[in-house]
């Protein structure tokens, strides 16, 4: 009882409904809307590979064999220079790549809340456990580095199916489990037991 799982994406989550608020609503409400195809390929923020798993760089070598990923961080960078708005660089993007540092059993940071609000389509990698918070078959989801060929061929052909890419984009991401209200009211009972128990 002195310990509980707060994940940074939750932190996250809570910040940038209050700046992001109305473009979650309408991407949560809406059926489909086709200007959002018309987006550019990939894109890849990362800033350093200090400790990060390779697989990361060697996907994003690998689908840069089908279209050119726009590589906007310092690290790997292609695009003349790092970004200065990471969500205002994503929005216009089709897909993201949003791997992990490492894939730990729940550790999820902002990677893969961050294309969500700007509805960008996450590519993730990272959390093995990631069905408990997200639902599974609402983003691209990398197993391990053995599934590469399959997760770029998925990419491919949500690349080329308008139809198919808009009905992923458009589900459900949150499970009910996962929900501002719902980190907040765990952490407050946390909390509460161990002043509880402290004081008694």
């Amino acid at each position: 009882d002195r310990y509980m799982r707060y994940p940074l994406y939750a932190y996250y989550q809570r910040y940038y409904s209050k700046v992001y608020g109305q473009e979650i609503d309408r991407a949560q409400g809406s059926s489909g809307n086709e200007s959002l195809t018309y987006r550019k390929f990939c894109n890849f923020v990362y800033s350093n590979n200090v400790n990060s798993d390779p697989v990361r760089d060697q996907f994003f070598r690998e689908l840069s064999n089908y279209k050119k990923v726009d590589s906007g961080g310092r690290h790997l960078n292609n695009i003349g220079g790092p970004v200065k708005d990471k969500l205002g660089f994503i929005k216009d993007y089709k897909f993201t790549i949003a791997f992990e540092n490492s894939s730990v059993p729940g550790y999820t940071t902002e990677k893969l809340l961050e294309p969500i609000i700007v509805n960008s389509l996450p590519v993730y990698y990272g959390n093995p456990l990631i069905n408990i918070d997200f639902i599974p078959d609402s983003f691209i989801l990398l197993s391990d580095r053995n599934d590469i060929k399959r997760v770029i061929d998925e990419i491919v052909a949500l690349d080329n199916d308008d139809q198919k890419y808009l009905a992923i984009l458009n589900k459900k991401k949150f499970t009910d489990y996962n929900c501002v209200e719902k980190w907040e009211e765990r952490l407050r009972m946390f909390f509460e037991n161990i002043l509880i128990v402290t004081t008694n």
